[in-house]
């Protein structure tokens, strides 16, 4: 049951690790100041645990569940195997500390789902796929420049920390570039385009410690706004244009979400959360709807009910910046619609397609 259906494992794994992630937000949110502190002291919650569990673990899971079970012919028991361990190995790294270490996990889960995915796509490839090598090459890249920082002393922390925006930001955006633009289709762009595109969104790292936040964000929005720039929206209802715009809005939520933090970047979480909850939300909408003469492979009333309360959690995290005053009541709001959508999605049961 689990090669037809990996979904069944991965989905309450995934769950599983989103509540680790945000719990503790709700509970501080309810100013349960003996169960949250613990954990923020304790597991470097903050800086490592929380990004980590959600972007590796609750998305990790989630999107392998997807690609899992939709494509077919089935993944080998082994890869189901290494979509559930992985997850799980990063998350346990970033609690103690070792994040750098987690990421081989990470990276191996990626790779995997590369094979995966690849022998089953049709043929010419998009170009776009460059993105994910860029994704693949910042995350490893990432974090061995974060290792060796780590023994280098305060001198080599903005090393660490770009080390450490890699993994993050670079190697999420990588992923979500080349899925967005895949399912968008259409894609004409020469291949030398995206990779001295690429080169400027990896530089961007470095400029943005040595001269500015800003400017290192300004430019990571000058490449996202060139992805999704010449894609035209479709906004029609019907399961063909939806699929397709919401790919291109999941492009356009990653340029606005880094021009939010090249303009403001004092409130540079607010911006990080319309990249991570707003592109993920797009993107996981855009890989559900069927194309046009499928059957859907997720029922579409659910799906719409845990994309919208990942939109809810979005907008709660983003008024945490701009309302500080109601800092409590906006984080309880965006942590409690986020695990609310975790249990919709884990209600969602998946139609297996019959053929690819």
């Amino acid at each position: 049951m689990l090669r037809r259906e990996p979904y069944r494992l991965l989905f309450p794994l995934g769950a599983l690790l989103a509540w680790a992630g945000v719990l503790p937000w709700l509970f501080f949110a309810f100013r349960l100041r003996s169960i949250y502190e613990p954990v923020t002291g304790v597991l470097a919650y903050r800086s490592f645990l929380h990004p980590l569990a959600e972007l590796d673990g609750f998305l990790g899971c989630f999107a392998a569940g997807v690609i899992l079970t939709a494509l077919r012919p089935p993944p080998a028991g082994w890869q189901i195997v290494v979509a559930a361990v992985a997850p799980l190995i990063s998350a346990t790294c970033a609690a103690i500390g070792q994040w750098q270490l987690g990421q081989v996990a990470s990276l191996a889960l990626l790779a995997v789902m590369l094979q995966f995915t690849l022998r089953r796509l049709s043929r010419p490839l998009s170009p776009s796929l460059l993105w994910i090598a860029f994704g693949f090459l910042m995350g490893a890249g990432g974090a061995a420049v974060a290792e060796l920082a780590a023994t280098r002393g305060s001198s080599w922390f903005w090393v660490h920390e770009m080390g450490r925006d890699l993994v993050i930001q670079g190697l999420f955006t990588g992923l979500a570039v080349g899925a967005g633009r895949v399912m968008r289709t259409g894609d004409r762009t020469h291949p030398a385009l995206h990779l001295v595109a690429g080169a400027v969104f990896i530089a961007s790292f470095w400029v943005g410690p040595r001269f500015g936040t800003h400017l290192g964000f300004a430019i990571r929005a000058a490449v996202t706004i060139w992805l999704a720039l010449p894609l035209r929206p479709e906004w029609e209802f019907g399961p063909r244009n939806l699929r397709r715009s919401f790919a291109h809005l999941a492009l356009w939520m990653l340029a606005v979400g880094n021009a939010w933090i090249a303009v403001a970047p004092q409130i540079r979480r607010a911006g990080l959360h319309v990249i991570f909850l707003g592109c993920f939300t797009a993107l996981l909408l855009a890989a559900l709807f069927p194309r046009a003469g499928e059957a859907p492979a997720f029922p579409l009333r659910k799906l719409a009910w845990a994309g919208s309360l990942v939109a809810l959690s979005m907008i709660g995290r983003v008024m945490v910046e701009l309302d500080p005053t109601w800092f409590h009541l906006w984080m309880g709001i965006s942590a409690a619609s986020f695990l609310a959508a975790t249990i919709a999605c884990l209600r969602v049961p998946v139609r297996t397609p019959q053929s690819v």
